[in-house]
């Protein structure tokens, strides 16, 4: 089913991501490119960015968060550039799809869409990574980490082991890391 907010997405995926030909209609444009669509789910899922969907075209839905950036994308001033993004995408390929993963359609996909939300900025030679995406891509991995009871900190970074519990939130991480 074509709720608002797939339309919302497929637009910005039809102003940024075409292999071969330009396709006007949101339809054609899923049919053609589905398989790129949905390999971009688990990416944005990770970001907090989507959600999984069994009525959406592609598996996956937008959450609240993607829709306020769509909403503020043509609005928005861009923000300064933090450092060169092919560090960040092959962190979140690793992390997401595991080391041995070639995920070469879902993070093309996944790429085309950040930037058409601002998220990341390219400058025609080089792709940039946003304080937001960075902040997005810090919350993934912590929250990844904590879902798999594994600690937030190598216990050799500190003498205390820093355990993951139900009570530990992102808020107290950050707290601790400007210590």
């Amino acid at each position: 089913m074509w709720s608002n907010k797939i339309r919302q997405v497929v637009e910005v995926f039809q102003e940024k991501f075409h292999v071969d030909q330009v396709i006007e209609g949101p339809v054609e444009y899923v049919e053609k490119y589905k398989a790129y669509l949905k390999a971009a789910g688990p990416e944005l899922k990770f970001l907090g960015l989507a959600i999984s969907d069994r009525k959406s075209p592609f598996g996956w839905g937008p959450t609240p968060l993607l829709i306020g950036f769509i909403a503020e994308r043509k609005v928005k001033t861009r923000s300064k550039p933090l450092y060169e993004a092919q560090l960040m995408d092959q962190l979140l390929t690793d992390y997401v799809f595991g080391y041995e993963a070639d995920r070469a359609e879902g993070s093309v996909c996944t790429n085309w869409l950040l930037e058409g939300i601002g998220l990341l900025h390219y400058d025609g030679d080089t792709y940039w990574v946003t304080e937001d995406l960075h902040n997005l891509f810090h919350n993934g991995y912590f929250d990844k980490r904590q879902k798999e009871g594994l600690s937030f900190f190598p216990d050799s970074w500190n003498s205390r082991p820093a355990r993951a519990t139900q009570t530990t939130s992102v808020t107290s991480l950050r707290k601790r890391l400007r210590r």
